[in-house]
């Protein structure tokens, strides 16, 4: 009874402190600005409960928001309440009295007006009508004046898409984002890098990213717990698992829930469940190549393949897997999406450097190739001594009972031309292969540009913010030197027909890509294709070039999407990620065995005519 009369006491006494404070509407404290005008001030607040992510699970507090909005349409009527001793124990609905210091969660791109150091919580009346969700059509430049307020967010035209999955396995959180004027046919409503349709240009490429911005947000889960064991938002109505797991492209009508800005970005923390509709389904097997081509030749990237010291130590690995476990992993994705692919001749790109020895990394590979094919394949590497200097090479791979080797495989002396591949380090690799049936003959060009990376590669090489990123200069090098290797016919075959397949580190519109072609190195692709997400951007790094007489040989091109598409989770990496999603988000599918996107050609391979070089 003291202890119930004491509390008694304290209510009374709150909510006569709040009458002498004198409430402050929820707008005056938010303003117009991004930071509030008030913060480090004590004030009183009213508001309905229109969320309650409370502790350590979620984002520990809740939202409040005016129950009648004010005449400004430039300041919101919502706020967040940091509760992290969960104080408040009702529910959404309840209409509450909160006396605290208003503050802003900041981080380096974001600020969340809240109100923080709670002294007194009243719950006032219970079980109001929530204020009904504002609509908000994407695209939107504006979120500060729907901060904390209830939103239902839609695209001004169709659906959203899902942009980019990266951190759904680690953050629960995915990004969505509308169609725009701008917007390419071949990623549907999903961001594109402005490279792969546009030229380079810095004027062009500031105003597509300010014009980008306005038609993404990032969908949160209503929790900052790292590694959910549960991922959020389902597919049909069924909840995310290695079956019905969201996927790049993948639409919505709209979603409901609470503008928040934590975390670096804008989000929208849903209240209401989000089922995805997919615009594409998985593909189990390739797309068709014509039954009347007689020989597929693939390209994959197979993310870092290494395998220790190839007897089961040498781990970690100075990239790829990191344990045994990962490399069995790892092998069974790959070994997987190749033998499913059909492809008799393989371009490999992030194979480690390590030789052509029984422990190397590409004849542990081929023997797990040849092993579960039940030795009706027959994989034999292409051997060449000087391959570079990095950890990761490129490799040429094929299957002797399609074809065979002719002449020596070769790759670019060091020193040539302007020596681009010397300092670049990755080599390319090339080999002249017979087609046993036909007796006809083709060359293959085992290709991976300088990436875009982290840091310039020397002088002239930084990001001229034109849309290429970093290394450009490198690049275009690398084509010259390459273009001219070739037309010395290296492996010494007369035959005109190349195929250069992998990957470029150039989306289709720079300036690599734009210098081959005009050596009538064409490429296979159209420009509405794609292989690789990067930053919520779709595009195509990967690229398969084919001189003109070997065009007409061509019977299809294709792209497999089944790693740009699908959520990171589900590779085969251990690392950051809980026991129960190793478990859960794995399986030895072809499904995320890389982040590229695999190239498969078909070929009906006839005597050649046309020079290359014509």
């Amino acid at each position: 009874m003291i202890i119930l009369r004491f509390f008694f006491l304290c209510l009374i006494s709150s909510c006569a402190f709040a009458q002498q404070m004198n409430i402050t509407p929820i707008p005056v404290i938010q303003g117009q600005g991004k930071v509030s005008a008030l913060v480090g001030q004590k004030v009183a607040v009213n508001g309905i409960v229109t969320a309650v992510f409370a502790g350590k699970q979620g984002l520990e507090g809740f939202f409040i928001q005016e129950s009648i909005p004010d005449d400004d349409e430039n300041t919101s009527e919502g706020l967040f309440i940091y509760d992290p001793a969960q104080t408040f124990k009702g529910k959404t609905g309840n209409l509450v009295q909160i006396i605290g210091e208003v503050a802003e969660l900041k981080s380096a791109r974001s600020s969340l007006t809240q109100i923080k150091n709670v002294s007194s919580i009243l719950i006032l009346t219970e079980n109001n009508k929530l204020p009904d969700p504002v609509t908000v059509t994407l695209p939107n430049d504006n979120w500060e004046r729907y901060e904390g307020m209830r939103v239902r967010v839609k695209a001004a035209e169709g659906n959203l898409f899902v942009t980019e999955l990266y951190q759904l396995g680690r953050y629960g959180q995915l990004t969505l984002c509308s169609t725009g004027p701008e917007n390419q046919p071949g990623t549907d409503g999903r961001l594109d890098q402005f490279t792969q349709f546009n030229t380079p240009d810095a004027e062009g490429y500031k105003h597509y990213l300010t014009e980008m911005e306005k038609r993404k947000i990032v969908l949160d889960d209503g929790s900052g717990v790292r590694n959910p064991a549960q991922l959020p938002f389902g597919r049909e109505g069924k909840p995310f698992d290695m079956y019905h797991a969201v996927r790049g492209g993948d639409q919505a009508k709209e979603v409901i829930g609470i503008v928040d800005d934590r975390f670096d970005a804008v989000r929208i923390q849903p209240t209401e469940t989000v089922w995805f509709k997919p615009t594409a389904k998985r593909l189990y097997t390739p797309p068709r190549i014509p039954r009347k081509s007689t020989l597929k030749v693939a390209a994959f990237n197979v993310l870092n393949y290494f395998n220790g010291d190839g007897q089961g130590g040498g781990f970690p690995t100075e990239r790829g897997a990191t344990t045994p476990e990962e490399l069995k992993r790892q092998q069974d994705k790959t070994v997987n999406v190749i033998l499913t692919s059909g492809a008799d001749v393989l371009s490999l790109m992030e194979i480690e450097n390590d030789g052509f020895g029984e422990y190397s990394a590409i004849q542990t590979l081929i023997r797990a190739l040849n092993q579960a094919s039940g030795n009706k394949r027959n994989f034999v590497a292409c051997e060449v001594e000087n391959r570079g200097t990095d950890v990761i090479t490129s490799a040429i791979l094929y299957d002797s009972k399609k074809v065979m080797a002719v002449g020596p495989t070769v790759s670019m002396p060091d020193g040539y031309g302007t020596a681009s591949f010397d300092s670049a380090r990755r080599k390319p690799i090339i080999q002249t292969l017979r087609e046993l049936k036909s007796e006809q003959e083709f060359t293959l060009v085992a290709v991976h540009f300088k990436s875009k990376g982290i840091q310039s590669f020397g002088a002239g090489n930084e990001d001229k913010l034109d849309g290429q990123g970093r290394n450009n200069e490198v690049r275009v090098q690398q084509a010259e030197d390459l273009k001219n290797w070739l037309d010395t016919r290296p492996t010494g075959t007369q035959d005109p027909d190349y195929l250069l397949m992998g990957d470029f580190n150039s989306y289709a519109q720079e300036d690599p890509l734009l210098y081959l072609d005009a050596y009538h190195y064409k490429n296979l692709f159209p420009l509405t294709s794609y292989s690789y997400v990067y930053d919520a951007q779709w595009g195509s790094l990967d690229h398969a070039l084919a001189t003109p007489g070997l065009m007409s040989q061509v019977t299809r091109a294709v792209k497999w999407h089944i790693n740009s598409e699908e959520a990171t989770i589900l590779d085969y990496n251990t690392e950051f990620k809980t026991p129960e999603q190793v478990k859960n988000y794995y399986d030895a599918s072809m499904f995320r065995s890389s982040d590229h996107d695999p190239l498969i050609i078909g070929l009906k391979l006839k005597k050649a005519s046309v020079d290359h070089a014509e």
